[in-house]
């Protein structure tokens, strides 16, 4: 199994929150295909570094939006 950990930046109403993020691959073998996923590290944190995690899930309630899901992408960019 491989893994890699970033750092990244996620944008939302013109604020920018960091998280580390880090990517699982197993490779696969001829009977299995190879798998991958991702995990948030850390709390998320604001510009000044105030821990923003609840807010951000609070967030993601009101508004529909899926941190993870945007973090991911940033981690592939």
């Amino acid at each position: 199994m491989t893994q890699e950990t970033k750092t990244v930046e996620v944008s939302i109403a013109q604020r920018l929150f960091t998280v580390e993020v880090t990517e699982f691959n197993e490779g696969g073998n001829y009977h299995t295909a190879p798998s991958g996923w991702y995990e948030l590290d850390t709390e998320i944190y604001d510009e000044d570094a105030n821990n923003v995690t609840e807010l951000i899930t609070r967030y993601e309630s009101i508004y529909n939006f899926d941190f993870q899901a945007k973090a991911r992408e940033n981690f592939n960019d």
